[in-house]
């Protein structure tokens, strides 16, 4: 029966380091970049971290949210620090503490910022494959 017991704890143990260490490696980052519309010498890098699927389902199921960092460039004025993606829009922290909060227009990806301005996505295109017909 002792022998069991153990079988079983070392499996739980086992299962429950492979969660966790699933939870917090593994997925990958996005970036992105808007540029203000009406000036083009502001441009806002944001870049997410995306957890695996397991972490992700752990997010869901806590409430977790996706973070990341950001460089707001404003001409010569540089301010990094850390974002938060929430449900529709992004919240910038400054290094010394400001916040920030950035709208998504989900059908257009247009953000807005807190005084109205918008900003348009900036993003290279990525490589698309296309198949040839034999």
């Amino acid at each position: 029966m002792k022998n069991k017991k153990r079988i079983f704890l070392a499996g739980l143990m086992t299962i429950a380091l492979v969660a966790l260490s699933a939870c917090h490696g593994g997925g990958g980052s996005t970036h992105l970049r808007w540029v203000n519309e009406a000036d083009s010498n502001k441009v806002l890098e944001v870049t997410i971290q995306y957890p695996s699927a397991l972490g992700r389902v752990h997010m869901a199921v806590m409430g977790g949210r996706f973070k990341g960092s950001y460089v707001l460039k404003d001409g010569e004025k540089t301010t990094e620090g850390r974002v938060t993606q929430l449900e529709d829009k992004y919240r910038l922290t400054s290094q010394d503490g400001k916040q920030q909060e950035f709208s998504v227009e989900r059908t257009t990806g247009v953000l807005k910022d807190e005084s109205g301005s918008t900003w348009k996505e900036d993003n290279p295109p990525k490589t698309t494959v296309t198949l040839k017909e034999w």
